[in-house]
C-alpha cells in the first residue's frame, strides 16, 4: 500500500459491522511524502500528554537498509498530522528501529535513540525543544521505566546473527569466535555513562541444550526490564544447520540469579506484572504453541490463549 497517496485513500471501511460496537476508522496522519514507522511492540510513541507522536522517516521501504542509509526522526502532531524531522540516524533496523522512545523521566519533551558517531554505536537523549543532545558511549536496548539506566548489547553480532535486528556498518569484533567472555550484556547507567558487562555469551553458551553446540555461534536478544526494574528477561540464541535454537532465561539487574524459563521457542513477551510474563511459547511437550503466563524465578505457567 502506498501512504504517499492521498490520506482519504487509507481510509479503512472493511471492518465488521458489529451491531452496538462503536467502529473508527484508521487513516495516515503523517507526511505522504516520505515512509513512516516506528519500532517494536514494547516501546511508547507517544509523548506523556499524548498531544506528540514519534516516527522514523525514510524515502524507501522495499529492501534492507545499508550503513550508508539514514532514517529521519520525527515528531508527528496526533491532532494536525503535522511531521517534523528534528535529528537522524544512521543506526536503524525495519524490525526495531534505533530504539526511539520517550525518556521515562521525562515523557513529555524528551526522547533516547541509538545512532553511530564514527566507527561506534551509540546512544543519545534529546530534548525536543532545546534540540540539547547527550550522547552515551553503549546504544540502549531496552530502558528501566524510571529512566535511570539501560541494558545493552553487541548490535554488529545482531545484524549478523539474526539479520533485520542489529545495524549496519561497523564489524563484529567477535565474529569468529562462537561464545566470547567479552561480550554479551551490559548494563548502562543514564546519568554517569558507566557500564559493564553482567552477562557473558561463554556464561550461558555452556548451560541447558547449548552446550552441545560450542561450535556455533551465540547471540543475546530482546531484553526486557521488569516494573520494579529488579530483574529483566532475554533471549539467548546460537545457530544451527537450518534455523536457530532459542532459550529464555531471566535475571537480576546485576547480571546474577539467572534462571531459566524455557528452553524451547519463546516469542513476543511482555511483564504482566514484577513476577509474571505473558509470551507466545512452545515448552517442548505435546502441546502446540500459545500463549502462556509464566510465573518468574520458578518457571510455573499456565495456558491463556
Amino acid at each position: 500500500m502506498d501512504h504517499r497517496l492521498p490520506a482519504e485513500k487509507f481510509y479503512l471501511n472493511s471492518f465488521p459491522k458489529t451491531k452496538g460496537l462503536g467502529m473508527k476508522q484508521a487513516f495516515v496522519i503523517s507526511d505522504h511524502s516520505r515512509f513512516h514507522f516506528f519500532g517494536y511492540y514494547d516501546k511508547f510513541q507517544d509523548n506523556a500528554s499524548g498531544r506528540l507522536l514519534l516516527a522514523l522517516e525514510t524515502d524507501f521501504m522495499d529492501r534492507m537498509p545499508t550503513s550508508k542509509d539514514t532514517a529521519g526522526i520525527c515528531l508527528i502532531d496526533a491532532a494536525t498530522g503535522k511531521t517534523e524531522r528534528i535529528a537522524e540516524t544512521s543506526s536503524w533496523c525495519w524490525q526495531q528501529g534505533c530504539m526511539l522512545q520517550w525518556l521515562p523521566s521525562a515523557a513529555e519533551d524528551t526522547i533516547i535513540f541509538n545512532t553511530r558517531l564514527e566507527d561506534q554505536f551509540v546512544s543519545c537523549i534529546m530534548n525536543i525543544n532545546s534540540g540539547r543532545k547527550k550522547f552515551f558511549s553503549r546504544p540502549i536496548y531496552t530502558v528501566s521505566n524510571d529512566g535511570s539506566f539501560a541494558l545493552s548489547l553487541n548490535f554488529s553480532r545482531l545484524a549478523e546473527c539474526r539479520p533485520g535486528y542489529g545495524y549496519e556498518g561497523i564489524p563484529d569484533p567477535w565474529r569468529n569466535i562462537p561464545s566470547p567472555e567479552d561480550d554479551g550484556i551490559y548494563h548502562l547507567d543514564l546519568e554517569t555513562d558507566q557500564s559493564s558487562l553482567i552477562i557473558s555469551l561463554a556464561e550461558l553458551a555452556g548451560k541447558g541444550k547449548s552446550m552441545n553446540y560450542p561450535n556455533q555461534r551465540h547471540w543475546f536478544n530482546h531484553l526486557l526490564v521488569s516494573p520494579n526494574r529488579k530483574r529483566f528477561v532475554f533471549l539467548h540464541r546460537w545457530s544451527v544447520p537450518g534455523g536457530r535454537m532459542h532459550q529464555f532465561y531471566s535475571s537480576d539487574i546485576a547480571g546474577n540469579r539467572i534462571f531459566l524459563l524455557n528452553d524451547n521457542m519463546t516469542s513476543h513477551f511482555n511483564w504482566k506484572d514484577p513476577s509474571e510474563l505473558v509470551a507466545w511459547a512452545n515448552f517442548d511437550t505435546d502441546e502446540k504453541d500459545h500463549y502462556y503466563l509464566i510465573k518468574d524465578n520458578t518457571g510455573n505457567r499456565k495456558i491463556i490463549g
